[in-house]
């Protein structure tokens, strides 16, 4: 058994907390050698047992566990070091200075080049640019050196698919600008980054994702699943709170002008309670994923290392959160919904829910069961009809046979990381004047 307090004369070194390193056992004031750590969670640790026992330490009745929970009580001492040593590491941030020189490198801006043309090098505006593809970077470097480059307007597309958004396509030229600074203050950015986040990262991806999902599903405690998701994230963003991310390590100030330029380009009209600061990023931007994985950087670190959520996982507005306790998960809902609100001027999602995991767990596109995984049956329905569309333009003429199969491979690329052979079979089989064999 341990004693755990000291000798109430000893002046300043005296009380509970006050575990002194210099007394030996055979001290007349009956205290014994031990290191510092965090008593106020051992007392509520010990309190919460059901065997205690007392000791009178001079003036002071300390409640103490007994040899049965010793091992448990040691490992919640070493959890919770292990923890002030990770925060501890969170709070002093590396400041990295002198990047903007790298950002406006000849090198780098053509490599970003090269990344903003992919897919798209037959488009009017990239071959055009590409005409005088060495003038037009030494020019934008210079522009950019001299502060004398400025966002250009977007082009609105919208979309319905799965539900009606507006995307927000960048020129070539900024989306070049784009990719020079995520290119340098990406990998900075990304050593901050929890394991368990999967949006916009190399080697991550929604597919990781599911996997990752079905693997927690297969251990103890994860009976029930509070699934969030985050409401208008990308119009909801504060702006100042980006900046406030981007200043934790980066301390070169042509970087942050670059970066609140970058925001100044685009702000939403939402209205949200508590802020009246600019707020709003554009989904399309390459920066937009970057800034909104900053952001929600802040969000996986609270869930893990204030909160210690073991199974929690996060994709951009996303997060899964499994726990054998149905009322833990809702106490956690509470404290997400209040850290959204008064540190990020954020807000869930009406229908986040809890759920018991045993009729499958809803997430990126998939039902994912604990040993298999099922397309959900709207994607499905959709995708259907999408191939009949194409299907019928290909027979007016209207569309080539080659621009169905891409569609088609891009199709399958989602339904391959689910359960269904027979699917992928039976839609291969029912498109006439091709092989699709290979995809299947």
């Amino acid at each position: 058994m341990a004693i755990l307090g000291g000798y109430w004369g000893n002046g300043s070194s005296a009380g509970v907390r006050a575990l002194n390193l210099n007394n030996s056992p055979g001290n007349s004031n009956t205290n014994i050698g031990f290191r510092l750590v965090n008593c106020a969670k051992i007392a509520r640790y010990v309190l919460s047992t059901a065997k205690t026992s007392v000791l009178r330490a001079h003036h002071a009745l300390i409640p103490t566990a007994t040899v049965k929970h010793q091992n448990r009580w040691q490992r919640l001492v070493d959890d919770e070091c292990r923890s002030q040593h990770r925060r501890r590491r969170i709070e002093v941030a590396h400041t990295y200075r002198n990047l903007y020189g790298s950002i406006i490198s000849f090198d780098n801006l053509y490599r970003s080049y090269l990344d903003a043309r992919k897919a798209k090098r037959y488009r009017a505006e990239v071959l055009q640019y590409t005409r005088h593809l060495e003038s037009n970077l030494i020019n934008l470097s210079k522009r950019l050196r001299n502060s004398a480059w400025q966002p250009g307007e977007y082009r609105i597309r919208r979309i319905y698919e799965p539900k009606a958004r507006d995307i927000r396509i960048a020129p070539f030229e900024d989306r070049i600008v784009h990719h020079a600074l995520c290119n340098v203050i990406g990998p900075i950015f990304e050593k901050t980054f929890i394991f368990d986040s999967y949006a916009c990262r190399v080697g991550k991806g929604s597919h990781a994702a599911v996997r990752r999902l079905k693997s927690f599903l297969r251990k103890q405690g994860t009976e029930y699943c509070l699934s969030a998701d985050i409401s208008k994230f990308f119009d909801s963003i504060n702006h100042h709170t980006i900046l406030a991310e981007l200043e934790w390590r980066l301390g070169d100030v042509n970087v942050l002008n670059l970066a609140r330029l970058i925001l100044s380009s685009y702000e939403s009209d939402l209205e949200l309670a508590g802020t009246r600061d600019p707020k709003g990023i554009p989904i399309g931007n390459l920066t937009s994923q970057w800034f909104a994985n900053i952001v929600g950087n802040r969000i996986d670190a609270h869930a893990k290392y204030d909160m210690h959520l073991k199974h929690y996982l996060r994709y951009m507005d996303n997060f899964i959160v499994l726990h054998q306790d149905k009322g833990y998960l809702a106490e956690t809902k509470l404290e997400f919904e209040s850290l959204l609100r008064e540190l990020l001027y954020l807000a869930l999602n009406p229908k986040t829910s809890i759920f018991p995991v045993r009729n499958g767990v809803p997430f990126l596109g998939y039902k994912v069961y604990s040993d298999h995984v099922l397309a959900r049956g709207e994607n499905i329905r959709r995708g259907t009809k999408r191939l009949h569309r194409q299907m019928k333009m290909v027979a007016q003429g209207r569309m080539s046979s080659a621009q169905i199969q891409d569609s088609l491979q891009a199709w399958f690329a989602y339904l391959k990381q689910a359960d269904t052979y027979r699917l992928r079979t039976r839609i291969a089989q029912e498109i006439p004047g091709g092989r699709y064999d290979h995809l299947i």
